[in-house]
């Protein structure tokens, strides 16, 4: 994690200064996304986390079910305030996708550390 906000705060250091084109937009989407998937991780996923350790809820299906609520929470603060145009067009796509990220998220936590307990 340290490494992809890493990679996007040079890379948007490096393409911001020349001038708006895609690379500069993705950059700066990166760097909002990175802040706010960290503010996430660290509010919702950490306390998860602890949680499940202490009543001993380590199965795959807490770590999927924890993913998708840590998912979920990273979609409703990005699409605030849930109006305009992308809102409308994209919601169940994007809904979709940071649910799906936050499962697969949840069950590499769970093969990578939480296995180990």
């Amino acid at each position: 994690m340290f490494a992809v906000t890493a990679l996007f705060l040079s890379g948007a250091a490096l393409l911001g200064s020349s001038g708006f084109s895609l690379m500069s937009a993705i950059g700066m989407y990166g760097i909002v996304a990175t802040i706010i998937g960290w503010v996430v991780a660290v509010v919702l996923g950490v306390p998860l986390f602890l949680l499940a350790r202490r009543l001993g809820a380590i199965g795959w299906q807490y770590f999927i079910f924890g993913g998708f609520l840590c998912g979920a929470a990273f979609w409703a603060v990005w699409f605030y305030p849930y109006t305009g145009g992308h809102f409308e067009a994209y919601w169940h796509t994007n809904g979709l996708y940071f649910c799906a990220s936050g499962v697969f998220s949840g069950l590499s936590i769970w093969h990578c550390y939480a296995k180990a307990i």
